[in-house]
């Protein structure tokens, strides 16, 4: 007997344990921080590129500095009198080139945010930590377990039937199977794959 679901956690960075946010036995939702590694560096990282994305200051300049030279122009000189000034084509890509570099600074925040993120280790689906291999304070690589979840509401079966029971078996088909302690009584179980093979006579 074994759980439909089970599942290793591991962190997705190398870091130290700064917290276990859960202990043995406890039931977690899908997408509940199971621990946290240490983050201080990232947050760091954080800040640095979230104040560059909200720096407007050099944009907002650049398009006031456009909109005055449009407005000396005057309306009656736009596309009709050929090509816009030198000054004006001047400001216009600087507006162009502010933009692209607040464009630039958002998404290196959001990578920022990113990798910050991958600090937490998260429940990947609902069900209960069995075990917790790691200690707060200990360092971890990538891909080592940290702790064991699984899903205790639909269980595996793995039965050996006699022979003669293979014409009854229906893959698929629901059976009932008397279920000892703690159950103690009949459960509903589906059968997903049947296999035949001889097995040894003596």
């Amino acid at each position: 007997v074994r759980p439909a679901r089970r599942a290793e956690l591991a962190a997705a960075v190398p870091g130290v344990i700064a917290e276990l946010l859960v202990g043995e036995g406890q039931r977690v939702r899908a997408g509940d921080p199971i621990a946290r590694l240490d983050d201080a560096a990232a947050r760091a990282a954080v800040a640095v590129a979230d104040a560059a994305a909200d720096r407007r200051g050099p944009l907002a300049l650049a398009e006031a500095r456009l909109a005055a030279l449009e407005a000396a122009r005057g309306p009656a000189s736009t596309d009709a009198s050929g090509p816009p000034p030198a000054p004006i084509r001047e400001a216009r890509a600087r507006v162009l080139a502010a933009r692209e570099e607040l464009a630039v600074a958002a998404a290196a925040a959001a990578l920022e945010r990113r990798r910050l993120d991958q600090h937490l280790v998260r429940a990947p689906f609902d069900g209960r930590i069995v075990r917790i291999h790691r200690e707060l304070g200990e360092a971890i690589a990538p891909g080592q377990t940290l702790a064991v979840l699984v899903d205790a509401s639909r269980l595996e079966v793995e039965l050996t039937l006699p022979l003669a029971s293979w014409p009854r078996i229906e893959t698929g088909g629901w059976h009932t199977l008397e279920a000892g302690s703690p159950v103690g009584g009949p459960v509903a179980a589906r059968m997903r794959t049947a296999e035949a093979y001889a097995g040894s006579t003596g």
